[in-house]
């Protein structure tokens, strides 16, 4: 007996039809004449939406669109450096335990390493008299970190208290004129 055939679901027809989109473009783009061709009419298509009003500049926008927009902007943003952040972490996990291709090779370290760090990793033993009085030991080393990230988390602290003042003083000026306006 034949099985009957179960119905697609709205999810599943949205993921076929993004998978045909994805290949037909991957198909226009290999041939010049016809990407050229899909620019065009992709362009011709914007600037029609535009002429409409259905795409509009920041500039044309009401404050309230403006704040909608601009908070759209963060959060894809935002969205988009963990993305980057995340593919950073999964680079430096796989090179790290993954073998070397040959004895000699040092696996080579994809985020910024710490300047700090590299002082530390010099040997204390220095032949050099030179190169001796350049050297600092480990614990010198942890002092310097130490005081430096509390002079940066002090100096955000102070940043993030300015911007709230900030906000308050524009929030103030705002009801100020608001309320100037409502008496005239």
């Amino acid at each position: 007996m034949v099985k009957p055939k179960k119905k697609a679901t709205a999810q599943e027809k949205l993921a076929k039809d993004r998978l045909r989109k994805k290949e037909k473009y991957a198909e226009i783009k290999k041939d010049p004449e016809k990407y050229r061709l899909e620019k065009e009419k992709e362009r011709k298509k914007y600037l029609l939406r535009k002429e409409k009003k259905k795409i509009l500049s920041i500039a044309e926008m009401t404050d309230r669109q403006k704040r909608e927009q601009r908070r759209r902007w963060r959060k894809n943003s935002r969205k988009y450096l963990n993305k980057l952040k995340e593919q950073k972490k999964i680079e430096r996990v796989l090179l790290e335990n993954s073998p070397p291709t040959s004895e000699n090779e040092e696996i080579a370290h994809i985020a910024d390493p710490d300047p700090l760090m590299e002082i530390e990793k010099t040997p204390k033993t220095v032949n050099s008299k030179a190169t001796q009085s350049i050297q600092v030991n480990s614990s010198g080393t942890r002092k310097l970190r130490y005081r430096s990230m509390k002079v940066i988390s002090n100096l955000k602290k102070e940043i993030n208290k300015l911007k709230r003042d900030k906000d308050m003083l524009r929030r103030t000026n705002k009801k100020r004129a608001r309320n100037a306006e409502s008496k005239k």
